[in-house]
């Protein structure tokens, strides 16, 4: 295991496309963003714009269930992020992944983020230690 100096480390990266559901009368849209996943969770950047702030899916409520083989929008590679909002609401998020290999790396990193997430019961990022000295002023 390494030291924890508070740093965020990534474990995959890749572009990835978001279902937004058109609902009843609309019609779904693929929205495609930079994902980052780390050790305090899944990172969506605005592909666009990468200076803008991402959206944050937290490793402390984040789920993974897996739609191998399902599809949806004329997609596939498919699985959903699930996270538990600030309010305590349930937020589903479908995503996307056009290369299989991919996909399957994207699982297999989530799923151990999670895990290691449960085996520290604790946060994900652990301040580094001052040990009591102080840094020298010039």
């Amino acid at each position: 295991m390494e030291a924890n100096s508070g740093i965020i480390r990534t474990t995959f990266d890749s572009n990835a496309y978001e279902l937004e559901a058109g609902g009843v009368f609309g019609s779904d849209k693929w929205h495609r963003h930079y994902c980052v996943m780390t050790n305090v969770g899944l990172f969506k950047f605005n592909e666009k714009d990468l200076l803008l702030e991402p959206m944050l899916h937290g490793i402390k409520t984040l789920n993974l269930v897996s739609m191998k083989g399902q599809k949806r929008a004329g997609r596939d590679n498919l699985f959903e992020i699930q996270t538990t909002d600030e309010k305590g609401k349930l937020v589903q998020t479908v995503f996307s992944i056009d290369d299989p290999q991919s996909y399957t790396k994207w699982e297999k990193k989530i799923r151990e983020m999670i895990s290691e997430r449960k085996t520290k019961k604790q946060g994900m990022i652990v301040p580094a230690q001052d040990n009591g000295k102080e840094e020298e002023q010039k």
